[in-house]
């Protein structure tokens, strides 16, 4: 009788899943920059899925390995640079920075899970260091905004350079919360986010203690030493959703693989970001820093994952928990 032999089905790449649902949470994101901007985030975005893809194919040729195409995170870090820059960026500075994010911040460090700070990260703080005249400054929204390689189109600075030069964003809450003013084409949308975070703590995706941690810290650090005299909590409104700090905490500060892997850990982790976010904000170069604070605090991870392990019960001889 002919022998049968079974199938062993082909594993999936261990990011795949979380990846996955990461990137399914960005497509709303990714609709607001279309509704705002119209078609060139979306070229901008194809852009970079593209060239995210072109770049593990590469890779894989130099390792002589067979491309995983269930590693979806190459994919991943791409959008979240990209979703961090103006609509109005050129094509160049895009494929820079992309390239900085998926050949450096993911491969050079072994690939993903190996590296000791979040690709994107690396990417957005390479860009900014080469190109910030065209990081940090915006079109208006429903601008009509041209598809060639650099769009001549007026362009303004966000409210974090008002806040960096100790002025207050001409901005109401509404449109802040909403997204409605001069930014990155996906992380204005605050309220997008804020769901975005729920369902990803939900799902189990991250854990609540990074971005829990980092954003109060921040919102204290903004409370007690505001930038702006009209008022402690407008400070804290507008330090939290007038730059990255809220997308990063939605996806970048509490990335598995480049956050600690205890829940103490995470909480100390969150709250040195905030404080790292902070500090670069009001005494860096640059008007947003918490891209900085990510590669500045990102390899204390692992050391805080040792000196601040989990807790273990210990069960007394009369079989009582102390």
């Amino acid at each position: 009788m002919p022998s049968s032999s079974k199938k062993i089905p082909r594993q999936l790449h261990p990011s795949f899943r979380k990846t996955r649902d990461q990137l399914i949470i960005m497509l709303p994101v990714c609709g607001m920059a279309f509704y705002l901007y119209g078609l060139r985030p979306l070229i901008m975005i194809a852009m970079a899925a593209v060239l995210a893809l072109l770049c593990d194919l590469m890779v894989a040729g130099m390792r002589g390995r067979q491309m995983d195409f269930s590693d979806l995170s190459s994919l991943s870090f791409a959008l979240i640079f990209t979703l961090m820059l103006p609509a109005s960026c050129s094509y160049g500075v895009l494929i820079f920075g992309v390239l900085m994010t998926v050949l450096v911040g993911k491969h050079a460090f072994g690939g993903w899970g190996v590296s000791p700070f979040h690709p994107s990260a690396y990417g957005f703080a390479a860009t900014v260091i080469c190109f910030s005249d065209q990081v940090f400054r915006y079109p208006r929204p429903f601008s009509d905004l041209p598809l060639g390689y650099a769009p001549e189109v007026d362009l303004f600075d966000g409210p974090a350079a008002t806040l960096k030069l100790g002025g207050r964003p001409d901005i109401d809450l509404g449109s802040l919360v909403f997204g409605d003013f001069n930014g990155p084409m996906g992380a204005t949308f605050c309220l997008i986010l804020v769901a975005s975070l729920v369902f990803m703590v939900a799902h189990g995706e991250i854990t609540w203690q990074v971005p829990v941690s980092f954003l109060g810290v921040s919102a204290l650090w903004a409370f007690i030493f505001p930038r702006i005299q009209s008022g402690r909590l407008e400070s804290v409104a507008y330090e939290l959703m007038a730059g990255t700090m809220l997308f990063a905490a939605v996806f970048i500060a509490a990335e598995p693989s480049t956050s600690p892997s205890t829940p103490r850990a995470k909480l100390v982790y969150g709250a040195l970001l905030g404080i790292a976010s902070m500090l670069f904000s009001h005494y860096g170069v640059f008007q947003q820093g918490v891209c900085f604070a990510v590669l500045l605090i990102s390899p204390l991870s692992s050391w805080l994952s040792r000196k601040l392990p989990v807790r273990q019960e210990r069960v007394s001889d009369g079989g009582e928990v102390s």
